[in-house]
């Protein structure tokens, strides 16, 4: 992944069909800020494709999640998008970047993923996931 200062940051994860995308403004930020993230799923299968929207998280440079961090998602029962072949869904949401305390002793990044299914949202589905990151991210001071 190669960062360009002021330009927007992707991530892009494909699988069995369906394409993943992870978009951000930057990759600079300033600590504490609340962030928009932008996602989306796309079907280039020949079958409907089911997808569980996911979990936006912030991770430190050993992969542990941020407590009380990344996206405040309250959805319950979780939104389904279901798919035809060559259509997508977008969505966004909003992060919270590491407090300025937090941002000082580690290193950051962004990951996200989805949940999939090519064919059953039944309570026997097998769910596959899909991950698009890590994208690392530079904090600044508040």
């Amino acid at each position: 992944m190669v960062l360009k200062l002021g330009q927007p940051t992707v991530a892009t994860a494909e699988r069995a069909g369906l394409v993943f995308v992870v978009r951000l403004s930057d990759h600079t930020f300033r600590a504490g800020a609340s962030v928009p993230v932008d996602l989306m799923t796309r079907n280039t299968s020949h079958g409907v494709i089911y997808v569980m929207r996911g979990d936006v998280a912030i991770q430190d440079e050993q992969g542990n999640r941020l407590p009380g961090g990344g996206a405040d998602d309250s959805r319950h029962p979780p939104i389904i998008d279901k798919l035809a072949p060559g259509a997508e869904a977008k969505w966004g949401q909003q992060v919270r970047m590491p407090s300025p305390e937090e941002a000082v002793h580690h290193s950051y990044s962004l990951l996200a993923g989805v949940d999939f299914n090519p064919e059953d949202v039944g309570l026997t589905a097998l769910w596959l996931t899909l991950f698009a990151g890590p994208i690392p991210l530079r904090l600044t001071p508040e």
